[in-house]
């Protein structure tokens, strides 16, 4: 049976543990969420169909798929049904291990939260987990989010961006066409507006309309492909074509699915002709999914011993280097300079952009740019 409810102000207490606290509050930061409350509604709404900590729900699909490998053994009905209890008694008893060893496990720190609506209906009107919990709503809850957090990262970035990854995968399978728009700011926007002195009321109202009419015809179309992972299988990606209001026609590009805020995916056909597929399959290949925007270019890197080390155990994001071009401490590349940007930033001293010009200007601003914070 569902929870009982436990207040009209479906209100509830909890501690975690320490790695748990640390890892939701990592994942709130990592995904722009500031209240505890929300992250924690949006993980309850998302996992608890899949998660092991609903045992009920797991119990009864693995009482069906018991019954489906023992369908055509040589056992009479009586010792079929022995053997799955027999079974069940075991999974169920594991089961009530892990929630004790749940329960002991944890911090000083309490946190409160107020169940939303659809996890109000969750939990007192359809998860039937009160009797493996003893009508303790508090620990089934403390108990999913222990488990989410024993996640990797990638499986909790899936569950807290579900809703976006069903659409996307949606999108894909239908072949339509997703708007992507510029992250939602209307706040900042608007205090920056009110600011700004102006006597004519009526110039006011018409500089915020603009502003409004701008934010609206500004969008990405995208005629999306695959939601795949980085090699180092830790971030999720749209590989897509993209074409923006300036643009002839899409180009190749990625989008990191935890960076799709604002979007719509419309109607409108979305397809890829298939040297479009093969076209992207290529760039993947070459690239990675995560630089797909942009061309490839040649880098030049003059790299010290200690970054030739780095180079050879900093995986995430590796370029490789023209081994018949590469010379001793100078490396050749050709790939997007965003990717150059990103996997030798780290490196400081250790390794010096030599070309294009256009890289090693930013590099050079960049380290200026991080300087000036303390020099304060």
């Amino acid at each position: 049976m569902p929870f009982p409810e436990i207040n009209i102000q479906n209100k509830t207490f909890f501690s975690l543990s320490s790695n748990a606290e640390s890892i939701i509050q990592e994942d709130m930061h990592t995904f722009g969420c500031n209240s505890f409350g929300v992250f924690t509604n949006t993980i309850i709404e998302n996992f608890w169909e899949i998660a092991e900590s609903s045992v009920s729900f797991r119990l009864q699909s693995a009482r069906k798929s018991y019954e489906r490998i023992l369908q055509n053994c040589s056992l009479d009905a009586k010792m079929k049904k022995e053997v799955i209890d027999a079974l069940m008694e075991s999974e169920k008893k594991n089961a009530q291990e892990s929630i004790e060893l749940c329960k002991k496990d944890k911090t000083d720190l309490r946190h409160v939260i107020y169940l939303n609506k659809a996890n109000a209906e969750i939990l007192f009107e359809i998860c039937d987990e009160q009797e493996i919990y003893k009508d303790r709503v508090s620990l089934y809850i403390k108990c999913l989010l222990e488990e989410y957090a024993t996640l990797p990262y990638i499986q909790r970035e899936q569950i807290y961006y579900k809703k976006t990854f069903e659409d996307i995968n949606r999108a894909c399978s239908e072949n339509r066409l997703i708007r992507v728009y510029p992250p939602k700011d209307q706040k900042g926007e608007n205090a920056k507006i009110e600011d700004r002195k102006s006597n004519n009321k009526k110039n006011k109202d018409k500089e915020i309309k603009d502003q409004k009419n701008k934010k609206k015809e500004s969008y990405i179309e995208v005629y999306p492909y695959r939601i795949l992972t980085d090699s180092m299988n830790t971030r999720s990606y749209l590989a897509c074509y993209g074409k923006t209001e300036k643009d002839t026609s899409p180009k190749i590009a990625s989008f990191r699915i935890s960076n799709l805020k604002n979007y719509r995916v419309t109607s409108q056909d979305g397809s890829l002709t298939n040297k479009e597929t093969d076209d992207i399959e290529a760039a993947i290949q070459k690239r990675g999914v995560g630089f797909l925007i942009g061309e490839p270019t040649e880098i030049q890197v003059r790299l010290t011993d200690a970054g030739k080390r780095l180079y050879e155990t900093k995986l995430f994001s590796r370029p490789q280097y023209n081994y018949v071009r590469s010379e001793e401490n100078t490396y050749v590349f050709s790939c997007t300079e965003q990717q150059a940007f990103v996997y030798f930033h780290p490196f400081g001293k250790d390794a010096e952009i030599l070309s294009p010009p256009s890289l090693r200007e930013r590099m050079i601003q960049s380290y200026k740019d991080g300087l000036k914070q303390y020099k304060k």
